[in-house]
């Protein structure tokens, strides 16, 4: 835990210097003249102003190509920045090797945070240091953080930070370890004057790391980097005291990032007093990390006195109405479940949760339904619940197939059709709901085989997708297309695109698209992605937008 102290906040100080300013319009155009003009530092400064956004909408590529601009004429924090970048898929395809190079170029040009990251690489420290690393470069890494955070609670799809963490494998696979190499670059970076490497080197005393054993020798390095003023070994020393850390949280709410929530503050939270001190500061800051307090401590929140819920509330109200999405989840949920002080209320959960749809999350379009099929304040809507829970288990809900299950199952606002029952629960048991396996034992519906479904159920379909339902015809394409017959595949999606729906209008697109099954037709394949609000249809035609830029 102790190289936790070293990057946390991170080692690219000088890289970030000059960059927080709010840069007007004019000097950016400078800086792009400049850039265009060959001036290496100017393309340096320029990618730092796009990565952070700052005076410029931000834009991670375009920081990558400058900074590749710089770094052809050897600018050693050119160097540094696009290692970082391709050993972390940052704006370019992951290529440990060849980021590797990049940093060992910075290292003999003399960049001491080169030699901080490659230390730690020999250290074998990668996994907590590529958390501090970036969190130097602030909103780039709370977004990757809000983005797991998020993911996790409205169960989406997306790597975030965990995406940047998976590097640590591939880094291992190219450098041997050494922790004698690793103490030797920290060493060298200090005599650059980085008090960072500083704190590096006093974990190395400390642990015996590369170097004998001496705790006092790291307490003094330790020491001395924090009177120099070291922010990052000032904290080490008031963490020392778990009272004197949570003042501090509490007297610095507002410049808390995501990464030391994490890290530092998530594992104060068991402190029902200081959670709840916490979110109220958090909330009079209107900090982000707010919505992580909510998710991580709600399940505490039933502890407090009534009085204490009422703030809570109020402070949770204020957040969701700032926009924090995580908070407008929980709020919606709160009402949903009659949560701390607030009566169940099926309309004041509808608000809240309607204004995440567009985040395509299974839970929300899930809960959504529920709302409509067994309302609490408002009135009860079987097609709108059914609307909803067909979105839910399009975005790969398994609650929304079971529940579509009954429905069908009970004609509960659709036709009866055991089919499309027996359809909707295998979906739901090949997604891990258990409950679907045993419905479908006691109906004497057929369990999935390696490819979707049994064969006698495949026959079941496609008499079903004789009487045009599209569901039932779309389902068939996708078990024809699962088994690579593209043919038949296109057949039924075409046939349920006919009828309107937008997954067949997806997979229509995609063969197209692939070629599938059907000769290649770009145009065409966009026209069918246009015509689909599927959320995979967006995705797949931003990615062509991006390879085709007529579109």
């Amino acid at each position: 835990m102790k190289i936790k102290f070293l990057i946390y906040a991170g080692v690219l100080t000088a890289f970030m210097t000059g960059c927080l300013n709010i840069l007007g319009d004019n000097k950016i155009e400078e800086l792009r003249k400049s850039s265009i003009e060959g001036d290496p530092w100017a393309q340096l400064e320029l990618g730092d102003c796009y990565f952070l956004g700052d005076g410029v909408v931000k834009d991670i590529e375009i920081a990558v190509v400058e900074w590749n601009k710089s770094a052809e004429q050897a600018n050693p924090e050119a160097l540094f920045r696009l290692g970082v970048c391709y050993c972390y898929a940052i704006g370019v395809e992951k290529d440990v090797k060849k980021g590797i190079d990049l940093l060992q170029a910075a290292i003999k040009s003399g960049n001491s945070d080169a030699m901080i990251l490659m230390g730690n690489f020999y250290q074998r420290n990668t996994s907590m240091f590529s958390l501090y690393l970036f969190d130097i470069f602030e909103k780039f890494i709370d977004n990757k953080l809000q983005t797991d955070m998020e993911s996790d609670v409205l169960g989406l799809k997306g790597a975030g930070f965990r995406g940047i963490i998976d590097s640590d494998k591939d880094i291992e696979n190219v450098i041997t370890p050494s922790e004698e190499k690793g103490f030797k670059l920290f060493k060298k970076a200090t005599h650059y004057g980085n008090l960072r490497a500083m704190s590096a080197l006093a974990i190395c005393y400390e642990d015996g790391k590369g170097v004998q054993q001496n705790a006092a020798k790291g307490y003094s390095l330790r020491y001395e980097a924090a009177q120099r003023g070291d922010s990052v070994a000032k904290k080490y020393f008031i963490r020392k005291d778990e009272t004197r850390t949570k003042q501090y949280y509490l007297e610095h709410a507002s410049s808390i990032s995501g990464v030391e929530f994490l890290l530092f503050i998530f594992p104060l939270l068991d402190d029902k007093k200081f959670a709840y001190e916490l979110t109220i500061k958090l909330s009079e800051v209107e900090n982000k990390c707010f919505g992580s307090v909510v998710a991580l401590a709600y399940n505490k929140f039933g502890e407090y006195s009534e009085a204490e819920q009422e703030e809570l509330i109020k402070s949770i109200k204020k957040m969701a109405r700032s926009g924090n999405v995580l908070t407008q989840y929980w709020l919606g949920m709160f009402y949903y479940e009659g949560h701390m002080t607030l009566s169940q209320d099926y309309e004041n959960a509808r608000y809240w949760l309607q204004k995440l749809t567009s985040l395509n999350s299974p839970k929300v379009f899930y809960r959504l339904g529920c709302c409509y099929y067994d309302p609490r304040g408002i009135t009860k809507d079987y097609k709108k619940a059914i609307y909803w829970w067909n979105k839910a288990a399009n975005a790969g809900s398994a609650d929304a197939e079971y529940e579509l299950g009954k429905c069908y199952y009970n004609g509960t606002g659709v036709a009866k059709s055991p089919t499309m029952a027996g359809m909707h629960w295998n979906r739901a048991y090949t997604k891990g709901h258990n409950l679907a396996k045993y419905i479908l034992s006691l109906t004497n519906i057929p369990l999935d085989n390696p490819y979707g479904f049994s064969d006698s159920f495949k026959k079941l379909l496609e008499m079903e997708s004789a009487d045009r339902h599209p569901i039932a015809q779309r389902m068939l394409g996708q078990v024809y297309y699962d088994i690579r017959e593209y043919s038949s595949a296109i057949e039924w999606f075409t046939k349920a695109a006919e009828q309107g729906d937008e997954v067949s209008l997806f997979y229509l697109g995609r063969c197209l698209y692939k070629g599938e099954g059907v000769d290649k037709d770009i145009d065409l394949a966009v026209k069918y992605l246009k015509l689909s609000d599927y959320y995979a249809a967006k995705n797949l035609l931003k990615t062509i937008e991006e390879r085709y830029s007529i579109y």
